[in-house]
């Protein structure tokens, strides 16, 4: 086997450990310990892959927007910045649209 497929298998592998780990519902340290790996481990493959994996756009509209019809809350930024949030919203989505969000203010 190459070298570059071993890289690769190795990380499909954490990305199905990191993806896991968002539905788990579990703290790092508990799902590392479930799942027999380090934490220092997931973290760094955690941010290797984060990079692969960058949003490649988000939606954000400001001023004049309508309220939704279903039950929301709306998130009020300390620069103003406004987030609506519908029930339903997926909550890997939403961290990444919050962190966008904060690293803006």
């Amino acid at each position: 086997m190459k070298r570059s497929e071993a890289t690769s298998l190795k990380a499909d592998t954490w990305r199905e450990v990191v993806h896991g780990h968002k539905n788990s519902g579990l703290s790092v340290e508990a799902y590392c310990q479930q799942q027999g790996v380090s934490s220092w481990s997931f973290y760094q493959w955690r941010k290797r892959l984060g990079m692969e994996d960058a949003v490649r756009f988000a939606l954000v509209e400001t001023g004049g927007v309508k309220r939704p019809n279903s039950a929301s809350i709306e998130i009020c930024m300390s620069n103003g910045d406004r987030l609506q949030v519908s029930s339903g919203v997926d909550p890997a989505t939403l961290r990444i649209v919050l962190g966008v969000l904060r690293e803006r203010q």
